[in-house]
């Protein structure tokens, strides 16, 4: 009921416009960091006839049932939730990618299905992966038109130099990789967030 509530909440905020930043640290095992910003800050701003007269839309939300929700998760660990004004912060480590799958996979709480429901992130013979999953004209028009509100700005990195990558750029540091744009865009083209990275010396 509580991850009902808690994604539900951040949903209907969606359709205000939102941007959803979310940032992966990964080490040699695939251990690691996650952080993530839900900031609707800039929309707000649009509802107010002045800075001061800004709705904080986060202003009642519990953050200690976010935490302690997330603390049911075997494998997460520093668990970190709070908040700025229109500003929402994730954090937790988790202890390999079973656990961050498990952690990810909300489609059954949100009552859609944000591409296939299942793992989003594997490794294959030293290939690392992240799928969402595909988006077909089985998607109605309505999770289009919502997600059209939702910009993503997704950065992953490794502890490894990256050889080669497809399905995003990679940043001058050749350890990063990053992917932005609109969920509503990938909805509507029925495109699909798909990664895959090799590494030096494997």
């Amino acid at each position: 009921m509580l991850k009902r509530i808690i994604f539900s909440g951040l949903l209907i905020l969606a359709t205000v416009g939102c941007t959803i930043t979310q940032r992966f640290q990964f080490e040699l095992n695939y251990a690691g960091r996650y952080e993530m910003d839900f900031d609707i800050t800039e929309l707000a701003a649009l509802s107010a006839d002045s800075m001061d007269a800004v709705q904080d839309f986060f202003a009642d939300m519990d953050l200690d049932s976010i935490k302690t929700y997330y603390s049911t998760f075997e494998g997460l660990n520093n668990i970190t939730v709070s908040k700025t004004k229109n500003v929402l912060h994730l954090g937790y480590d988790f202890s390999d990618l079973a656990a961050l799958n498990a952690s990810l996979n909300t489609a059954d709480s949100l009552g859609l299905q944000l591409g296939d429901v299942g793992d989003k992130f594997s490794v294959t013979n030293g290939i690392f992966k992240y799928d969402i999953g595909d988006f077909d004209e089985n998607y109605p028009d309505s999770l289009a038109e919502v997600l059209f509100f939702v910009d993503y700005d997704i950065l992953m990195t490794f502890a490894q130099e990256i050889e080669s990558a497809s399905g995003c750029s990679v940043l001058d540091d050749k350890q990063t990789i990053v992917m932005r744009g609109n969920f509503g865009d990938v909805v509507r083209n029925q495109e699909a967030l798909k990664v895959e990275v090799s590494f030096k010396n494997q």
